[in-house]
């Protein structure tokens, strides 16, 4: 089954006859845990351009990328085609596809898994309250798994505690967000090793493996910045060190009976926050941030959680070799602006 990215454009052809004169595409699309609707989700219907350019073209990422922001990380979309030499509608084919917001051009096609995550920083930051470490750090990995092809799912978690196995079953195509931080017991929320291994029948067979590294960061409030991969996944990068949070507020003014009036007050908290230090190989991970339409950020202590947009339009690739020591500090905004709604 092919995968498609809904951020390029991913056009499909309706080419039913040399002599049709229009044709016509019906799009059903749902989310991959959810039931396919019984009728089209969109119906678009075009008439052909002149004798000699006859062939319907349909770009369908738009359609798929509208959902993808309510739904799961990936979606099935059906495809139908038809065409039309008279009044007549006429059946030309179809396909199915899995839309996602990325994916790498080297895999195009699904065979039985895909990992969506593409990097994930493996620096964890303690914290003293385990509420706050569990429900904060959240660290996982997107993983699109068919059980019709594999019917087992282990999850193999290893730390200096001991060793945990969790099996995942069911049928069909699933989207699914593993932990590798939560754990399903409270020895392995201090970091650990983990792997991800289908069932072939006789043996389990690795795919993915990771690791989380204890870090603390006592002096300053850490950060996690959430954003979409190339993949498709999220993604997480810690920013740690100094950090600085500053408001701006702006408003328009008029005069009423000679005095000075303020209306349309608005603010914007803006942040300015350093990744700490980080291995030259990491540059990959912050192209892709930089790129990434969707960033959240959330601070250790809850006071900041939201989606953020971030300021810098550049930045210099640095190296262990000429700059010693690696650290990046980057400028990012609240998506949200800063309104005081009262009656």
């Amino acid at each position: 089954m092919n995968l498609f990215c809904s951020r390029v454009p991913y056009i499909f052809e309706v080419d039913g006859s040399s002599s049709q004169i229009a044709t016509k595409i019906e799009l059903t699309i749902w989310g991959l845990n959810d039931t396919e609707p019984a009728t089209p989700t969109h119906v678009i219907e075009k008439e052909i351009f002149s004798p000699t350019q006859y062939i319907g073209k349909y770009n369908i990422s738009p359609f798929a990328d509208d959902l993808l922001n309510d739904v799961d990380k990936a979606l099935f979309v059906n495809v139908k085609a038809y065409y039309k030499e008279d009044t007549t509608w006429i059946l030309a084919g179809g396909i199915e596809l899995i839309g996602t917001k990325g994916y790498d051009e080297s895999n195009p096609f699904f065979p039985g898994y895909y990992v969506l995550e593409s990097f994930v920083d493996k620096r964890y930051y303690l914290t003293l309250d385990p509420f706050i470490n569990d429900s904060f750090t959240g660290l996982k990995v997107d993983v699109l798994f068919n059980f019709d092809t594999y019917e087992r799912l282990r999850v193999r978690y290893e730390s200096e505690f001991g060793g945990e196995i969790v099996d995942y079953e069911e049928t069909g195509l699933k989207y699914l967000s593993i932990p590798k931080s939560e754990y399903y017991s409270g020895d392995f929320a201090q970091g650990n090793s983990f792997e991800l291994s289908y069932f072939d029948g006789e043996n389990y067979i690795p795919f993915y493996t990771g690791e989380v590294t204890p870090e603390c960061e006592p002096k300053f409030t850490p950060y996690v910045l959430t954003y979409t991969n190339i993949l498709g996944g999220q993604s997480q990068l810690y920013l740690f060190k100094k950090s600085t949070i500053s408001n701006e507020y702006k408003s328009s003014e008029y005069n009423l009976a000679g005095s000075k009036q303020v209306f349309n007050k608005n603010g914007v908290q803006s942040f300015k926050l350093n990744t700490g230090w980080i291995s030259e190989d990491v540059v990959y991970a912050i192209r892709q941030m930089m790129l990434s339409e969707n960033l959240n950020l959330i601070s250790s202590d809850l006071m900041i959680s939201g989606p953020v947009v971030i300021k810098n339009s550049s930045f210099i690739e640095k190296t262990n070799l000429n700059d010693k020591v690696i650290n990046y500090e980057f400028d990012f905004e609240s998506a949200t602006p800063l309104i005081q709604n009262y009656v």
